[in-house]
This record gives C-alpha cells, structure tokens and sequence, in this order.
C-alpha cells in the first residue's frame, strides 16, 4: 500500500536473483540488476499498455529484510479503477479489467532465471567494477 495514494496497492512480479543480500560485491550486485531490469520496463512484453496510462506503472521498489534491502519488480496499480472496471456494467468498460489481468499474467510468466539475463547482470557488474577501480585511481 502507498502511504500518499490510499487507492495504490502492488503486485511483485520478481527480481532476476543476480543481487543476493549479504553477499560479496552486494552493491554493485544491486546496481547491475537494478539497470538491467530498468532496462527491461522500456521493452515489450514490459511497457504498460496505453488503456492503463495513470493507472498502473512498472517500478523497482526496495524491500528491507533482517541482513539488509533488496529490490524486486512490481506493478503499482490502482486497485479502486480497476475494481471499478470489473464492477462495470458497459461491456467495453468491464472488457479493461481482463486486459489489465491478462498484462498482469502475462508478465508474471517472465522467466527470470533465463541465462540471457544473468549474462547481461554479469556484463553490467563487470562494467560497474571497470569504472569503480577506474574512479579510485
């Protein structure tokens, strides 16, 4: 729930599990899937759909655990429209409803786990670390 908005509510979607908490390198961990999952939001099947412009969004939101924070994928949305959809009675209307869930479904059957995307995590980590010892010199 979002403190600012009563009507925001979010589903997580997933991480891609490169950025382990507690681990070695943990922040640069944390960066390197953080860019590719910020990458990922601008490509399809992860752009949100016209129909949901000001009602749901793609964020990466931090969340705390006993050794520390990590960030996971989720969708912000505003549970009161699309409550409001399926209660409609106009057929069009009520049609957006599905369409929000058939996106949402759709993006809960990501692999995460694919090696592509652990790849370019590795890539990205690489390059962080490039640039952090190129910055302490």
């Amino acid at each position: 729930m979002n403190n600012l908005n009563p009507n925001l509510d979010y589903l997580t979607l997933g991480s891609i599990g490169f950025h382990q908490v507690g681990q070695i390198h943990d922040t640069e961990k944390r960066l390197a899937e953080n860019s590719v999952l910020q990458e990922l939001i601008t490509a399809a099947p992860f752009t949100v759909p016209e129909f949901l412009t000001g009602v749901a969004r793609l964020q990466i939101k931090t969340f705390t655990h006993d050794f520390g924070s990590y960030d996971e994928l989720c969708i912000i949305y505003n549970y009161t429209t699309v409550n409001e959809w399926e209660a409609a009675e106009e057929e069009e209307v009520n049609e957006l409803f599905d369409r929000f869930w058939s996106w949402v479904n759709l993006l809960e059957t990501f692999n995460w786990e694919s090696d592509d995307l652990w790849n370019r995590c590795e890539q990205r980590l690489e390059s962080i670390q490039k640039q952090t010892d190129a910055e302490s010199l």
